[in-house]
């Protein structure tokens, strides 16, 4: 895997889990 790929990847992974965090704590 290329770093860029993998770099990219968390960044995803990292983006979603703080839309999550958020999302529950508006509820």
């Amino acid at each position: 895997m290329k770093p860029a790929d993998q770099a990219s990847s968390l960044m995803h992974l990292a983006v979603s889990h703080t839309h999550f965090k958020v999302d529950v704590s508006t509820r």
